[in-house]
């Protein structure tokens, strides 16, 4: 199988220039014929919104996407990440999935609950994550539903060019559940944080990729900036991965093939260099000078050495 790793920069808030991203990113994969393409978590909206989450308006606007990209899949099977809602007694709940469309439909499951998406079955609540007042998991909503737990952990069954792949996709911190797949697909929008990497190996036996984000977010208290590093496990160890140097890359791979990328170096300054350039453009759109206070301490010192 050949696979496209969609590692792009997810702009918050900013729909219509993430669609266009993703849409550049299928013509890529589609023109040197990759079978699938995978896309991050959350993906077209971005994850740090805090109580836009609420806007039943928004939410709406972003479901409509999914349209999108469902016409956009003929000729090639495409993931990514995105919000859905369900009713439930009156009550609506707003999930985070993982959305698979192969040939302008939508990819059955084996046991063809919820067919064409995953929900993410536990929520991000430490540091700057807040999943849990905005979001239904998986696991809350089995008891919900009154359904037992594995069978949203069923896998899809991605049938192209006469051949079968039994895919079970996961969402960023889920625990993984094998249930006799082929493959595991991570689509994940996670941080950077200093120190902590991706692993070389991993105890997975089948297939595993995962699929990062890159670019700045903010909580309006908090600033995040993502590396990327997505990555493809075969038999427990690492074959191909994406820079992990907060840039956008679209790598399409064969899955026996081996393509290591060298690691970022003087990564904690990296992080600071991009988080303050992409602030300057997605803020301000790199219309002003900067000025910095200066107090002699450190705080001010490092500022301004990394702005010049």
């Amino acid at each position: 199988m050949k696979v496209a790793l969609g590692q792009m920069n997810v702009i918050a808030g900013a729909m219509s220039k993430n669609i266009d991203t993703m849409l550049s990113m299928i013509q890529q994969a589609k023109k040197e014929q990759a079978d699938l393409i995978i896309f991050p978590e959350l993906c077209i909206s971005g994850s740090l919104l805090a109580d836009k989450w609420f806007d039943d308006e928004f939410i709406k606007t972003v479901m409509s996407y999914n349209e999108v990209l469902l016409n956009a899949s003929e000729d090639i099977g495409i993931i990514w990440g995105n919000v859905s809602t369900i009713l439930e007694d009156d009550e609506k709940y707003l999930l985070n999935c993982a959305y698979f469309a192969y040939n302008k439909e939508w990819v059955k499951r084996e046991n063809d609950l919820f067919e064409g998406a995953s929900i993410k079955y536990t929520q991000q609540n430490h540091r700057i994550h807040e999943d849990s007042r905005y979001f239904t998991s998986c696991h809350d909503l089995c008891s919900i539903l009154n359904i037992k737990q594995n069978e949203f952990a069923s896998p899809f069954i991605f049938e192209k060019d006469n051949q079968t792949t039994r895919i079970n996709i996961i969402v960023g911190d889920d625990l993984i559940v094998s249930h006799k797949a082929d493959m595991i697909i991570n689509i994940a929008s996670n941080a950077y944080e200093k120190g902590k990497e991706m692993d070389n190996e991993i105890d997975i036996p089948i297939p595993y990729i995962y699929v990062n984000a890159v670019g700045m977010q903010h909580t309006t208290k908090n600033v995040c900036v993502y590396d990327g590093n997505s990555s493809i496990y075969n038999e427990g160890k690492i074959i191909t991965n994406c820079n992990d140097s907060f840039k956008e890359e679209c790598k399409i791979v064969d899955l026996n093939e081996s393509s290591l990328t060298i690691p970022c170096e003087n990564k904690l300054l990296e992080a600071l260099l991009f988080a303050i350039k992409e602030w300057d453009k997605q803020i301000f759109g790199s219309r002003f000078k900067w000025l910095i206070g200066l107090s002699g301490g450190l705080d001010s010192s490092i500022i301004s050495a990394v702005c010049a």
